[in-house]
């Protein structure tokens, strides 16, 4: 229940490549990729300017276009 109680108030939940969390939007790491864990804490501590956010969402609407 953590992680729905989270998720509904609208709190990250970072989790390992271990467990249950796939069905849910998690922000995942590797196991013992601890470099992989420090990124996700920074890109929660220090979030993207807004320049950054435009150009992130250009390239996944761009991948999204080509899937379709």
């Amino acid at each position: 229940m953590p992680v729905l109680e989270a998720i509904a108030r609208g709190v990250p939940v970072i989790a390992p490549n271990v467990g249950w969390c796939w069905e849910f939007p998690v922000l995942r790491y590797a196991v013992g990729e601890y470099s992989a864990l420090r990124q996700v804490l920074e890109q929660l501590t220090a979030p993207p300017s807004w320049e950054q956010w435009g150009e992130a969402h250009a390239r996944l609407f761009a991948a999204l276009r080509k899937v379709a």
